[in-house]
């Protein structure tokens, strides 16, 4: 792998979620098993990991799916999300408040900001979380860039500039990055001294259901769901 960044799966889905659509209409859709040989669009599998189910999905790099953020203006279930996208395959991705509904997490549709955690008050002004505001601020995102006539994707943080020539086409921010080296401290997730853990809301130490986003050194892309 490349890159690769956990996106936090939850079963309800607010702040968005990223979703494999066909760039063009197909006449049929891939089958939802492994892919043979002849099949290179998706290859989908799936295989237990102790007391868990490993899903994985790659779509080849230079295929015609693209991997694109969709948000939900309420709380809604990740498979009714991506019926009404018509998306091949989706998973949860980015970071809301329960309380609020409102983003946690950058959300870049077609070069336009439609989730700005600025704008949600319960993050901006809670006391607690002011001395990690900067880091959940610059948190890893995935990006979708067009560079010429060629579409490129990457995972890097919030600050990071784009690279010449491209531009930005969609984002959506997740975290902590998990390779070459997972970023819990540095983006704000987890926070500890002499041995107390002062912080952690995602449990990152204990067993639970995750999703990620990955790149390989081919420029495929990778999505991964561990089911508990």
């Amino acid at each position: 792998m490349k890159k690769i960044l956990d996106l936090s799966l939850v079963f309800i889905a607010l702040g968005g979620l990223l979703s494999c659509q066909p760039a063009h209409k197909l006449t049929s859709a891939p089958s939802a098993t492994s892919s043979s040989p002849k099949e290179k669009d998706i290859q989908y599998q799936s295989y237990p990991y102790g007391q868990s189910i490993v899903h994985t999905l790659l779509i080849p790099a230079n295929s015609h799916f693209l991997i694109t953020p969709a948000l939900s203006p309420s709380l809604s279930r990740l498979e009714i999300l991506a019926q009404k996208h018509h998306a091949i395959a989706a998973i949860n991705g980015g970071y809301f408040d329960p309380e609020n509904r409102k983003s946690t997490a950058i959300v870049v549709q077609q070069g336009v900001l439609v989730g700005n955690p600025r704008q949600n008050e319960r993050l901006m002004h809670n006391p607690k979380l002011a001395p990690y505001l900067k880091q959940i601020l610059n948190r890893t995102e995935f990006r979708r860039y067009h560079c010429g006539q060629t579409t490129h994707y990457d995972i890097v943080l919030h600050s990071e500039p784009l690279p010449v020539g491209c531009r930005l086409v969609d984002a959506l921010g997740g975290g902590p990055r998990l390779l070459p080296k997972v970023t819990l401290v540095q983006e704000g997730f987890v926070d500890s001294a002499k041995g107390k853990v002062l912080r952690d809301p995602l449990g990152s130490s204990q067993p639970n259901a995750r999703s990620a986003i990955g790149i390989t050194r081919d420029e495929s892309i990778v999505l991964v769901m561990v089911a508990q």
